[in-house]
C-alpha cells in the first residue's frame, strides 16, 4: 500500500468521544477515549449499540474518516486521555494498523474490545485485546463457541496482553462463561476472566442503578458459590450506573 493510500484509507466511525471511565472490563474506571466503529458481523439480542451495528442505522449516520481525521479527533476531545478505546460494531472488520500506530506516536495506549470473529494481524500492536465472546443470551453463542478456538490460538500466539469479558444476564451465561474460559485455554495460560452485569436500555436512571445493583448482587454470589471456586472479577457497567444509557459516555 502507498503512503497515499493509507493516507487516504476511510473507516465508517459512528462516533468519537472521550474523554470517559472506560465501563467494562480490565480498564474499568480508567480514562480512555472511544472511537467505535461502524458495522459488525453479530445481530445480538441485547445490543445496546443499534447504531454502530444495524446497516439500515448507520448507513445513514456514519461518517468516512481517514485514520489521520479519526486521530485528529480524538487528540481534540480528549488530549490528556492516555487510552483509545476501539469498540463498535466490531473494529476487527478493519484494517486499523495505521491508526493504532499513529495514536502511539500521539501518546495514547489502544485497546481493543471484540467478540473474537476474526483476527487481524495489526492487533498484534496494540496494547490490550478485550476479547468478548457473546453468550447464549445473545443469541449468537454457537458461532461464538465454533469461532473460539482460532481466536483464542492466535491471540495467545501474538503475546499481546489479553482479556476475556463475558456479559451475563443469567444463570445459562454465567456457566457458559467459565466453560470458555476453560475450553479457550485462557484459564490454563492465566488469562483474567472479567464477568460484566448484563443490562438493556430503557427506564429512568434510578431503575437502571436499582436494576444494576440487583443484578450485579446476584452475580456476584454467583462467583461467590461456585464449585468448583471460580477465579474471576465480577463488574458493573460502571457506566450504566453513572449516566444510564445514554450515548456519548
Amino acid at each position: 500500500m502507498s503512503a497515499t493510500q493509507r493516507d487516504t484509507l476511510t473507516v465508517p466511525i459512528s462516533e468519537v468521544f472521550g474523554p470517559v471511565v472506560q465501563g467494562e472490563g480490565p480498564l474499568a474506571g480508567h480514562v480512555t477515549a472511544f472511537v467505535r466503529v461502524a458495522g459488525c458481523d453479530y445481530r445480538c439480542s441485547w445490543c445496546d449499540t443499534p447504531y454502530a451495528v444495524l446497516p439500515e442505522q448507520w448507513a445513514r449516520t456514519a461518517e468516512r474518516l481517514t485514520y489521520l481525521e479519526i486521530v485528529e479527533r480524538v487528540v481534540a476531545c480528549a488530549p490528556g486521555a492516555p487510552w483509545v478505546t476501539l469498540s463498535g460494531g466490531n473494529p476487527a472488520l478493519y484494517d486499523l494498523e495505521h491508526l493504532v500506530d499513529e495514536l502511539s506516536i500521539n501518546g495514547y495506549k489502544s485497546a481493543i474490545e471484540t467478540q473474537g470473529s476474526t483476527w487481524k494481524p495489526w492487533m498484534e500492536f496494540l496494547s490490550l485485546v478485550v476479547w468478548s465472546p457473546k453468550p447464549p443470551s445473545s443469541g449468537w453463542s454457537a458461532r461464538a463457541e465454533a469461532e473460539a478456538p482460532a481466536f483464542a490460538a492466535h491471540v495467545l500466539d501474538s503475546g499481546v496482553p489479553v482479556a476475556m469479558k463475558v456479559v451475563v444476564f443469567d444463570r445459562e451465561d454465567f456457566l457458559w462463561a467459565r466453560r470458555m474460559h476453560d475450553l479457550s485455554g485462557f484459564a490454563d495460560a492465566g488469562r483474567p476472566l472479567y464477568l460484566s452485569v448484563g443490562t438493556t436500555p430503557g427506564g429512568d436512571l434510578a431503575e437502571v442503578r436499582r436494576d444494576v445493583g440487583d443484578r450485579y448482587a446476584w452475580l456476584i454470589q454467583q462467583v461467590c458459590d461456585a464449585t468448583p471456586p471460580l477465579e474471576a472479577i465480577v463488574l458493573p457497567q460502571l457506566h450504566v450506573l453513572a449516566y444510564g444509557h445514554a450515548r456519548g459516555v
